[in-house]
């Protein structure tokens, strides 16, 4: 991870409204020159819009679940407008045709054959399930097409549930329950206010607390989606630290995880960006630690400081290309940042009053200040000590006499070396 710069006109050492709206709405940015501008738009039918795996105009003509449940859930948390409202409209309209608008759009029998078999792999997908699940339920109620996209989702989720509780990755009642897509789904499940059920629940807290047999990524995701239902309790508090104190080493580079699973006799993966999930962990169980764990902190501006740069916030591990997916979690995690310093009733000011203390410390005014005073007990020293004048510093005379002659006689070197 480089180095965490500060922002040239705003500085900021934590939680801050105007710093997160500023990079929840460049998020809002990419994701409507996606949608409007980009390539995988071509041949969609008038008011369609649909999203692929990479958040880059220009790259490919690619188009799937994964990338628009993303432009959903990235509108969702963007600010209220009219306009908004046409752009998710238009995606659940591309969602809800998506079979009949790819096959029209297919131009060869291998390329049909191909459609097919991935139309089929995204409905057994728990992943792409949950995903298009949470965003749904983040879309503002008002949106046609939400409600009928909801059901569809959550018949097909409840078709798919284990007779003894949790979810497979492949959605097969009769597969292996797995632990990140069981999370996945009770996540989502809370989201839309649907039931879940204290079996799906347990499970989720079990494989969070399994610490021999779990991926510690995963336990993370597990204790987000827990956290998300509402449980606050001391249990998962305690297992919130333990956590935190085992994963802080990893909290200086960006990372995430590729998590692994099969749907039929093909490996696949899903990504999982834990540290963005941690740093929600932390905002809902100790939000002033946003403000005073220089390690969470350190999260939180990286992600700011890369969605305002050229390179964006990706992964060095999986390329420079900017994932649509990964994008709109950053997205809900800043959201749920901003609700949580709205929520707060000290937050906001302990946070206002440090970013306020490092604009201070940063701004011109202080550092000409620094300098004029600086000019002044310097030359004031060593009046006093040419002079051998009787004053406190007067002893500091010399010293800066000799460091004044040092830095005389390196710039004199380095510009003899440069000739």
């Amino acid at each position: 991870m480089p180095a965490v710069r500060l922002p040239a006109e705003t500085y900021f050492v934590s939680v801050d409204t105007p710093v997160l709206r500023g990079a929840m709405e460049r998020i809002e940015e990419h994701f409507r020159d996606l949608l409007e501008n980009g390539a995988q738009a071509a041949g969609l039918p008038e008011g369609c819009y649909a999203a692929g795996q990479y958040l880059i105009p220009h790259s490919i003509n690619q188009r799937g679940l994964y990338g628009t449940s993303a432009a959903v859930l990235a509108l969702a948390r963007s600010a209220r407008s009219p306009d908004r409202i046409r752009l998710i409209e238009g995606i659940l309209r591309y969602i809800a045709d998506r079979r009949s608008i790819e096959i029209s759009l297919a131009q060869s029998g291998e390329e049909m054959s191909a459609l097919t078999t991935r139309l089929a792999q995204e409905w057994r997908t728990a992943f792409k399930c949950a995903d298009l699940l949470y965003a749904l339920s983040a879309a503002p109620a008002v949106v046609n097409g939400r409600e009928h996209l909801l059901n569809k989702v959550l018949a097909r989720i409840q078709q798919a549930r284990s007779a003894t509780g949790g979810w497979a990755a492949d959605l097969d009642s009769c597969g292996e329950v797995d632990p990140l897509a069981t999370a996945s789904i009770v996540r989502g499940l809370s989201a839309a206010g649907a039931p879940v059920d204290d079996t799906d629940l347990e499970l989720v807290r079990r494989y969070a607390h399994d610490e021999r047999n779990g991926s510690i990524y995963v336990r993370v995701f597990c204790l987000f989606a827990l956290l998300e239902t509402g449980d606050r309790g001391e249990e998962l508090y305690a297992l919130w630290k333990e956590l935190l104190e085992k994963l802080t080493p990893r909290l200086r580079d960006r990372a995430e995880a590729n998590y692994e699973f099969t749907l039929g006799n093909h490996y696949h993966y899903v990504r999982v960006p834990w540290q963005l999930y941690l740093l929600s962990c932390t905002s809902l169980l100790s939000p002033l630690r946003i403000v005073f764990n220089r390690h969470i902190r350190t999260v939180l501006l990286d992600s700011i400081a890369a969605v305002n740069s050229a390179e964006g916030y990706v992964y060095a591990s999986s390329g420079h290309m900017r994932s649509t997916r990964t994008y709109s979690i950053l997205m809900d995690t800043l959201w749920g940042l901003e609700h949580t310093l709205a929520a707060s009733r000290y937050l906001a000011s302990v946070s206002a009053l440090a970013n306020l203390s490092v604009r201070i410390v940063y701004s011109r005014t202080t550092t000409w200040l620094v300098l004029l005073v600086a000019a002044a007990v310097g030359g004031l020293s060593l009046w006093s000590w040419i002079f051998a004048q009787k004053f406190a510093l007067s002893a500091v005379g010399p010293e800066l006499f000799s460091t004044g002659m040092l830095a005389a006689v390196g710039l004199m070197l380095r510009r003899l070396r440069r000739r």
